[in-house]
């Protein structure tokens, strides 16, 4: 009886606290952090001269792509309705996506790093995935890569804009760092993409995609610049 009353007692304090909640739109994705987070559009910066720097980084078949020029992205509703065209992929320094769909969705790796997401309402992930893992550091007037002089400034795929930092994936104190990885998809296609991978314990850079451009089929990245977001979010209602 005294469980009840107290139960009792306590409910009009948890519909106050109820409907102060926030709605969705205004939520951050799930796993967002605050602070200097973000919201990000992103760019590939390479460790080698094989691969093209200032490649945009874009989602799309529920992985990240570098160098196709569109994202994957759907909205239920009428466009004039939808919170962004979703042409942009706009992410948060834990590399968690800014979504409207109801309960977001969840950028993982896989065991064999390749870095995905999860579909617009589902929620469970393939056995061994890594949630989180992703640093962001700003860059500095000493330290920053800079932009290429010869980076092609009329060309989609690329944002030949500088940077306010860089994300980077650390699984430990000893093993981390990103890759692009050849997608065999794009292989005779108007355009070359690469897929983005992490450095996992059972990640090999030698059993991922083709070799192309050289003999390496993967191209070690120093990590994924940043670059402020200045649209709306969530940037889109969901990412396919």
């Amino acid at each position: 009886m005294l469980s009840f009353l107290y139960v009792l007692c306590l409910f009009p304090a948890l519909i106050l606290s109820a409907s102060s909640w926030p709605s969705s739109r205004h939520l951050l994705p799930r796993n967002a952090p605050v602070g200097n987070a973000g919201p990000y559009t992103l760019t590939a910066l390479t460790k080698t001269k094989a691969f093209k720097n200032h490649l945009k980084v874009t989602a799309d078949g529920l992985g990240f792509n570098i160098g196709l020029n569109v994202s994957g992205s759907y909205c239920p509703e009428p466009p004039s309705l939808c919170p962004q065209p979703g042409n942009e992929t706009v992410v948060y320094s834990s590399l968690q996506l800014s979504v409207e769909v109801p309960g977001g969705q969840i950028t993982y790796t896989n065991p064999n790093g390749l870095v995905a997401y999860t579909e617009a309402h589902e929620e469970s992930l393939p056995p061994g995935a890594l949630v989180g893992f992703f640093i962001w550091t700003p860059f500095n007037s000493s330290h920053h890569p800079g932009v290429d002089p010869d980076c092609p400034k009329n060309n989609p795929a690329y944002d030949c804009h500088r940077g306010t930092g860089i994300i980077t994936f650390k699984y430990n104190a000893t093993l981390g760092g990103l890759w692009a990885c050849y997608n065999p998809d794009t292989q005779g296609g108007f355009i070359d993409t690469w897929q983005l991978y992490a450095a996992t314990p059972d990640y090999d850079p030698d059993a991922q995609g083709i070799p192309y451009p050289s003999n390496a089929p993967c191209h070690e990245l120093v990590g994924l610049v940043t670059h402020p977001w200045t649209g709306v979010v969530p940037a889109a209602w969901e990412y396919t």
